[in-house]
């Protein structure tokens, strides 16, 4: 796809605050409000923008995030969409991405209150592809960082304060959960949408919004790019290290982040230590980047890696969609407690009430 530097220049300004006027963005990049939004909605059309979205710390609303890889039999296209579609509409699932390479086929992102809900949602999602399964591993995310697209040359100080960062959970209202329904699918939705969808004034959106910011809860408004309808390839590299320091640790997750092709940065514990995911042009860009990493000094700390190609992401939410009344609930202890049987969702615990 032929793309124009005045495109680039709009969707750079998109991954800086995606909720932004567009007149801003119009200021910026010298162009009409009126051509911004036309070729944004042309963007939208050809799918090269495929969603807004808010990245939403969700260990402050009380939520773990943990990844788990799934190795497949091989199965006729038709049953594999099915079945994918039914871990999509599974609430607690925000992120579900397709596989190439060894040796997984999907990994799929969840966030769960604790242990116990882990492995509900786990045995929930493994007993959808019953017999399928020949391989899982699983990563508890402890601390992540997302860095720009790779759109323009990355700038040495942009700063890095989308992802996961563990903390105590913040005490929410329900207006607020409310509305980070809304805005988690939709960033551009409107104050003025806001307020007429729940029967409020637009300072009251605005003051709990600002709030939510302020306190880490909304980390930042993001465009989902199909970066390969712009000619990249998506590598996600799941990094197995071996027993050192957490000094070392995060100086290997420091380097890696000033790496240009770097995208997403995941540090935590299980099955792998460092998930990363890379956009590279082709297949030489690529191993430019592995050899970057190798022969230097951090490279005596890796014990494994896994190197795979993300082929389609199917989902990307940073919060329970349609489950408002979940995230409400503040005694965990009670909500746990009420088992769901295993081969259902989970059901919904508080009624609506009227807003």
């Amino acid at each position: 796809m032929e793309f124009d530097l005045k495109n680039i220049k709009i969707l750079t300004e998109l991954d800086k605050n995606c909720r932004q006027p567009y007149s801003d963005i119009a200021k910026t990049v010298n162009l009409s409000q009126q051509s911004v939004s036309r070729r944004i909605n042309k963007l939208l059309q050809e799918g090269v923008l495929k969603q807004f979205v808010t990245f939403i710390n969700l260990e402050y609303i009380g939520f773990r995030v943990i990844n788990i890889c799934l190795k497949l039999k091989h199965m006729p296209q038709a049953e594999e969409e099915h079945l994918l579609q039914l871990i999509s509409d599974i609430p607690h699932v925000n992120w579900l991405c397709s596989l190439s390479g060894s040796p997984y086929d999907l990994i799929i992102g969840i966030h769960a209150a604790d242990v116990s809900h882990f492995e509900r949602l786990f045995n929930q999602i493994t007993g959808i592809f019953e017999h399928e399964i020949i391989d899982d591993g699983w990563f508890n995310c402890m601390d992540s960082f997302q860095l720009p697209y790779p759109l323009q040359k990355r700038k040495p100080e942009v700063p890095s304060s989308i992802g996961v960062k563990l903390g105590p959970k913040l005490a929410l209202q329900r207006l607020d959960y409310l509305i980070l329904q809304e805005l988690a699918s939709n960033a551009r939705i409107t104050n003025q949408e806001l307020a007429k969808k729940f029967k409020t004034g637009i300072q009251t959106i605005t003051a709990h919004i600002q709030r939510m910011e302020q306190d880490n809860v909304i980390q930042g408004y993001k465009p989902l790019i199909d970066m390969q309808k712009l000619g990249y390839q998506w590598h996600l590299v799941l990094f197995k290290l071996k027993y050192v320091d957490a000094e070392t640790k995060k100086q290997f997750m420091e380097f890696l982040k000033s790496i240009p092709q770097t995208f997403f940065v995941v540090h935590g514990v299980g099955n792998w230590n460092m998930q990363v995911e890379f956009y590279c042009k082709n297949n030489d860009e690529y191993g430019q980047v592995m050899n970057t990493i190798f022969p230097q000094k951090y490279h005596k700390i890796i014990k494994t890696q896994h190197e795979l190609i993300i082929l389609k992401e199917h989902k990307c939410i940073w919060y329970p969609a349609a489950k408002v009344e979940e995230a409400i609930q503040t005694k965990l202890g009670k909500w746990n407690s009420q088992k769901q049987p295993l081969e259902q969702p989970i059901k919904t615990l508080i009624k609506r009430t009227k807003t």
